[in-house]
């Protein structure tokens, strides 16, 4: 009887010290969470802006071909309706009514 005793008692914490680890492992992927979604919060706000203008005129940017060929600078684009309609030289930008730029 006593052996039986003795048995049960181990085997009782045998499952408590289970549950004691598989708590502070819940515990642990828990606070591991919120310091993620803490460290977002806290981040400086992003570079990129978004625009919900149906034209907007970008003025005085860097035009990258991904051809090789040199970037031109001191360029203007033109976004009418979510696509771009013109990409070029400021000199020769068309005149968009409406756009924001």
């Amino acid at each position: 009887m006593r052996r039986v005793l003795i048995w049960i008692v181990r085997t009782v914490a045998f499952i408590g010290c289970i549950a004691v680890v598989i708590w502070a492992g819940f515990l642990t992927i828990d606070l591991i969470g919120k310091h993620r979604i803490k460290t977002i919060a806290e981040r400086a706000p992003s570079a990129y802006i978004k625009e919900q203008a149906p034209k907007l005129i970008l003025d005085h940017v860097r035009i990258i071909d991904g051809t090789g060929a040199a970037p031109l600078e001191d360029q203007a684009i033109a976004i009418e309706a979510g696509k771009i309609s013109y990409a070029g030289p400021r000199s020769q930008q068309p005149q968009i009514p409406g756009a924001k730029g």
